[in-house]
């Protein structure tokens, strides 16, 4: 869909967008290179890595899907910490 004007970016979108490339690119570059072993973090990884690539590249086309990818990436990234928190005091790594 064609605009006839330009809209004007909120900063706050903006950063999203820097931050989910940074971090997508991150989270690709360690899944990548630690990837000889295939356990479930590095796989976790590189997902959340190409996910996050997905979503700065929706939010630089202004595209409605990205902001409901980015709260379920949120959502699932809230579990998937929470989960390891657990999993590290059950196991008495963390204390």
């Amino acid at each position: 869909m064609l605009r006839s004007e330009p809209r004007k970016v909120p900063e706050g979108v903006r950063m999203i967008t820097i931050f989910s490339f940074f971090a997508g690119f991150y989270f690709v570059s360690q899944g990548v290179s630690i990837f000889s072993s295939n356990s479930p973090e590095n796989i976790a990884m590189m997902i959340d890595g190409i996910v996050s690539i997905m979503i700065g590249v929706g939010f630089t086309l202004d595209v409605k899907w990205a902001w409901t990818l980015r709260v379920i990436l949120s959502i699932v990234l809230i579990v998937e910490g929470t989960l390891m928190l657990l999993l590290l005091i059950v196991e008495g790594t963390l204390l």
